[in-house]
């Protein structure tokens, strides 16, 4: 096949699949559901480029489709184990393989995320999950690099304070 005959979308697969992969890692997909996750993210990218406006990245637009993916995954599962026999131990989690610890942590954290101001919230997401650099950020926010820097670093303070485990529960 002559470069020129190549599939648009193969280009954007080739440049984006590494990222979509770390920030399925990022966003707890297990190591053994990565690869069908990603293939998702590209299936449903493929069929809906025809959608895509341009108001975003390539990339902010491939992570939107992956949280999604990720997001109906996780509902799919957690509407599965209804289902489950009611002696098989769920653990409490609408995340399967999920303890009651990281169900708390994970309610934990998005309490902690709904108060935030919407630019730190956005900072923060980016860069940890959508792994955004804070050029990046910054250049789709309308914010200095140093303004993105500061949100993300204050963030990334306030959660590991408020998400310390308490002395009392051990």
């Amino acid at each position: 096949m002559r470069p020129r005959d190549r599939d648009p979308f193969e280009e954007i697969y080739r440049q984006h699949r590494s990222r979509v992969y770390a920030a399925a890692r990022r966003l707890g997909v297990k190591a053994q559901e990565l690869d069908d996750v990603v293939q998702q993210t590209f299936i449903i990218a493929h069929a809906r480029l025809h959608s895509f406006e341009g108001r975003s990245s390539m990339s902010t637009w491939l992570i939107g489709i992956l949280r999604n993916v990720v997001r109906n995954a996780r509902r799919a599962a957690h509407r599965h184990s209804a289902y489950v026999a009611h002696d098989e131990p769920t653990h409490g989690s609408a995340y399967p393989g999920c303890g009651l610890e990281d169900l708390m942590l994970q309610r934990a954290m998005l309490d902690i995320l709904q108060h935030w101001d919407a630019k730190k919230r956005e900072a923060f997401i980016a860069h940890t999950f959508g792994g955004k650099t804070l050029r990046e950020i910054a250049e789709s926010t309308g914010s200095s690099i140093g303004a993105v820097h500061a949100r993300i670093r204050a963030a990334r303070s306030e959660l590991s304070c408020r998400l310390r485990p308490s002395d009392s529960l051990h």
